[in-house]
């Protein structure tokens, strides 16, 4: 089943670009909401320069921005100790994610991280 995020192209574009001003095409979209007040929303991105990203948007109780930046301090722990781990990327204020308000007051958290390698 799938749960519809409320925010609108034009919001998603604001969302990104807080980290790039670059071109960027959405090549797949990943729903993995459990129910209405579980909802995570992934955007998989292609950017001009070739870098491929995923955008999660996310309303439930687990991602919260405290975890998300946790999860960016053991990424780059990993990464220091040569071990693979998809990155998340920071904003130009040096924070990890934004939140995002949706036309109908639904706050959402979003975060952008390297699409894992396969």
């Amino acid at each position: 089943m799938s749960y519809e995020i409320e925010l609108n192209e034009k919001q998603i574009g604001k969302i990104l670009s807080k980290y790039t001003s670059m071109k960027y095409k959405i090549d797949k979209i990943i729903d993995s909401s459990k129910d209405d007040i579980d909802i995570r929303k992934n955007y998989c991105l292609s950017f001009e320069d070739g870098s491929e990203f995923v955008l999660k948007i996310t309303n439930n109780s687990f991602t919260t921005p405290q975890r998300i930046k946790g999860w960016k301090v053991l990424s780059e722990l990993y990464k220091d100790n040569e071990i693979y781990c998809p990155q998340i990327k920071e904003i130009e204020n040096g924070q990890c994610y934004v939140e995002a308000i949706s036309e109908s007051g639904k706050t959402y958290i979003a975060y952008l991280e390297e699409k894992k390698e396969i």
